[in-house]
């Protein structure tokens, strides 16, 4: 049975003071296992869209074209390359040079 997984670290959620704008920044990742022989783990490369989609569902929701000064909206969606962990835990002879985690923050604009 192969399993694909989607991995959420979230970093900050909420405001980190009063009177000040809220924000809820993670890191999303997904790898497969049990896909290879012997269980092996590999991370999955994913689209941009794909982690759009992931942080509104799952990080928090936002406008893609806020419709204004209030909406909630996505400040930082960038990819980063593999980390040590990531290396470790996967297969090497099938990690793709290209697997990524994704960083994201959305911000919340202080309504007072």
């Amino acid at each position: 049975m192969s399993k694909r997984i989607i991995e959420i670290e979230l970093l900050h959620t909420g405001q980190p003071r009063p009177y000040a704008d809220a924000y809820y920044e993670a890191y999303i990742t997904c790898r497969d296992s049990g896909t290879l022989m012997h269980d092996a783990q590999f991370y999955y490369n994913l689209q941009e869209p794909d982690v759009r989609m992931l942080t509104k569902m799952w990080v928090h929701d936002f406008s893609d074209a806020p419709s204004h000064a209030f909406s909630p909206y996505l400040t930082l969606c960038t990819p980063i390359g593999p980390t040590q962990e990531m290396q470790d835990i996967a297969d090497v002879k099938w990690q793709p040079a290209h697997a990524t985690r994704w960083h994201v923050k959305v911000v919340v604009p202080y309504t007072g």
